[in-house]
């Protein structure tokens, strides 16, 4: 767990979406690198220390925000989507209240599921 994290779950101040926003600009202030420059391969998916340490490519971003937002009790998946530009790219996408909020570390701020559509086409959910 985080320092963030463990600082908010004691202060008792996690609130929604409050906590979600906090874990969201927490991993997006780690810098972005491709799996070959951080990790000598092509693909690679980064454990949360291995991704604090190293940085990481959006999968990573995407997992590291789902992994530190279980750990506070929410639920969530990975959706592998298409930019406007024909890209893949890697999104997190936390379960609340029955609201869906998209957490990705091309945008700054959180996002619900309705908004994202906007410029992203999704292609396939993950469960990881």
């Amino acid at each position: 767990m985080t320092r963030l994290l463990l600082t908010l779950l004691l202060a008792g101040c996690v609130t929604v979406p409050n906590d979600i926003r906090a874990v969201n600009a927490e991993a997006n202030a780690i810098p972005y690198r491709s799996d070959m420059a951080a990790y000598g391969v092509a693909q690679h998916l980064a454990t949360p220390a291995e991704f604090r340490a190293k940085g990481g490519d959006c999968e990573d971003y995407a997992y590291y925000k789902l992994t530190q937002l279980r750990m506070l009790g929410y639920s969530g998946t990975m959706l592998i989507v298409r930019t406007r530009k024909g890209e893949a790219h890697a999104v997190a996408v936390i379960d609340h209240e029955g609201q869906k909020y998209v957490l990705d570390n091309a945008v700054k701020r959180v996002v619900t599921l309705d908004e994202m559509a906007e410029y992203y086409e999704i292609v396939k959910e993950i469960n990881i």
